[in-house]
């Protein structure tokens, strides 16, 4: 049978590599962190969402000069018309290719899964 100090000995080794366990967990979870709070990753999701894009054409609008401001603006604005154009179509290509394209179609479909 194993004796006190052998058993306290045992503990001690146990609580020994829990302790490095921990930490080996807690540094690489610093690690993740680290390179989920970059620069260059907080730079893409502030630019990825709309407050961001609006602070980003209102830095653009700001450092143009007022000569340049209206042509800007028109271009901007037939930028964005080609850019929804484009994403409208993008989605059209991409939907499902099997909706109905009548109202028979849909009923006939709509039997027929029931």
């Amino acid at each position: 049978m194993t004796s006190d100090p052998e058993i306290l000995a045992l503990r001690k080794q146990l609580l020994q590599a829990r302790a490095v366990l921990h930490r080996l967990r807690i540094r690489r979870d610093a690690r993740e962190l680290r390179r989920s709070l970059g620069p260059m990753r907080i730079a893409r999701a502030a630019a990825g969402s709309t407050a961001g894009r609006i602070v980003l054409l209102g830095m653009a609008t700001a450092l143009l000069p007022a000569s340049r401001g209206p042509g800007m603006f028109r271009l901007l604005a037939r930028i964005l018309q080609f850019t929804r154009v484009g994403a409208s179509l993008y989605a059209l290509w991409t939907a499902p290719r099997d909706r109905a394209h009548c109202v028979r179609q849909r009923t006939d479909r709509a039997i027929s899964h029931t």
